[in-house]
C-alpha cells in the first residue's frame, strides 16, 4: 500500500488505485500468507513506475486505431451513423448511451439526470449489465457450456473493440479468461475479478483514472458481496445490492455533482432492472429497424421516468467532498467488510 499512499499524495484522483488494490488483498487475505502481501505491497509500487513512463498510452487503444485504419473504417462509427439513418434524434442518442456509451444531445442529459437521482452507475455499462447477457447464453447452451463459454467470449471481446477496449468491458472478458484458468485453484467471484482488476492495473495504470471504470468496479464488488452473503430472501437481496452500491459509489457520484439524492435507494430499486433490460433489449435489437416504434416507446419512458422522478427529488449537498474524504470513506467501508463479513454471511 506504500505505493498507493504516495500516488494519493502525488494525484489528485489517485483513489482510483486504492479502489483497485484494496478488493485484491481482501481477496486474498485468507488464503495467503503474510509475507506474500507484504510482497504484493512492494509490487504495488510497479504500476505508479509504469504510469509515470506511458502515462495515458494504452496499447489496446493504438491496436484498435491502427485496425481501423487499415480497414478503412471504425465499426463503433458505422454503428453510430446507421442509428443516426435509421431513427430521430432522441431514440438515437438513447441507444448510443446505453450501448456505445456516447454521451451526446439528449442523451446528455439524461445523464445529468441520472446523476441528480445518484444512480449514474446504472447506465456505466458494467460486469452488472453484462452479467445478464453471459446468463442468457449460458443458459441456451447449457447443455455444451464449453460452447457457451466461447460464444460469450466471441461477444465480450468483439463489444470491447467495439467500444475502444473499454476496460469495463475487456475486464468482464478477462474475469471470464481468469476463472477458465484458475478455476482449480480459486472458486469464487471474488479472486477472478480481482485478478482482472489487478492486471488492467498493471498493464493500463493510467485507467485507474477513469471514473465509469473505477465506479463500474467497486460496485461490481459490492454486488458480489452481496451475493456471497447467501441471503434467501430475494427481495431484502436486491434492496442490500443497491444500498451497497449507493454506498460504494457516493464519493463518484459527489465528485461529479457535490450532491446526492436522499431517495437514491428508492431510485436504485426502481431503476437497476428496467435499465437493465433497457440494455438488454437494445444490444440485441438496435439494428433492427422496422422495430423502430418499440425502440422510441422504451426511449420516451425512459425520458419521462427520469424526469419524473427528478421533479420530487430531493437532493442534498455536500461541499466538503474531497480526496482525503474519499481515501477515509473507502477504507472504513473496507475495514468493515473485512470485520463483519463472517458474522453478517451466518446471520440471515
Amino acid at each position: 500500500m506504500l505505493a498507493v499512499i504516495i500516488m494519493l499524495i502525488i494525484f489528485k484522483d489517485a483513489i482510483y488505485i486504492l479502489l483497485l488494490t484494496i478488493p485484491f488483498v481482501y481477496a486474498w487475505y485468507n488464503k495467503l500468507k503474510l509475507k506474500l502481501i507484504l510482497i504484493f505491497s512492494i509490487l504495488s509500487f510497479i504500476p505508479s513506475i509504469i504510469y509515470f513512463l506511458i502515462k495515458d498510452f494504452n496499447f489496446l487503444v493504438y491496436f484498435v486505431n491502427l485496425i481501423n485504419e487499415k480497414q478503412g473504417f471504425s465499426v463503433r462509427d458505422l454503428m453510430s451513423n446507421y442509428l443516426d439513418n435509421k431513427y430521430d434524434p432522441l431514440t438515437s442518442s438513447f441507444i448510443k448511451l446505453m450501448i456505445l456509451n456516447i454521451k451526446v444531445d439528449e442523451s446528455y442529459y439524461l445523464y445529468k439526470k441520472m446523476i441528480s437521482l445518484s444512480i449514474v452507475y446504472l447506465i456505466v455499462i458494467s460486469g452488472f449489465h453484462l452479467m445478464f447477457i453471459r446468463k442468457l447464453v449460458e443458459f441456451i447452451f447449457k447443455k455444451v457450456p464449453k460452447i457457451g463459454l466461447a460464444i460469450n467470449l466471441i461477444i465480450f471481446f468483439f463489444y470491447s473493440f467495439i467500444l475502444n477496449f473499454s476496460m469495463s468491458v475487456f475486464r468482464v472478458f478477462l474475469t471470464m479468461v481468469f476463472s477458465k484458468l484458475t478455476s482449480r485453484r480459486c472458486k469464487g467471484d471474488y479472486e477472478f475479478t480481482a485478478m482482472a482488476g489487478v492486471f488492467c492495473l498493471f498493464c493500463f495504470p493510467s485507467v485507474c483514472f477513469s471514473l465509469s471504470y473505477a465506479l463500474s468496479y467497486i460496485c461490481t464488488f459490492g454486488i458480489i458481496y452481496v451475493s456471497s452473503l447467501e441471503i434467501k430472501n430475494f427481495i431484502l437481496e436486491k434492496v442490500l445490492m443497491n444500498i451497497v452500491a449507493i454506498i460504494l459509489s457516493l464519493p463518484f457520484v459527489l465528485s461529479i455533482n457535490k450532491e446526492i439524492s436522499l431517495l437514491a435507494v428508492i431510485n436504485s430499486f426502481i431503476f437497476s432492472y428496467f435499465f437493465c433490460f433497457v440494455f438488454i433489449y437494445f444490444f440485441f435489437f438496435w439494428y433492427i429497424w422496422f422495430l423502430s416504434p418499440i425502440h422510441n416507446f422504451i426511449t420516451q419512458l425512459a425520458f419521462m421516468v427520469v424526469n419524473g422522478f427528478n421533479v420530487i427529488n430531493i437532493m442534498v449537498i455536500f461541499s466538503f467532498q474531497n480526496k482525503w474524504f474519499n481515501c477515509a470513506y473507502y477504507l472504513l467501508c473496507f475495514i468493515t467488510i473485512m470485520i463483519t463479513y463472517k458474522k453478517i454471511k451466518y446471520s440471515w
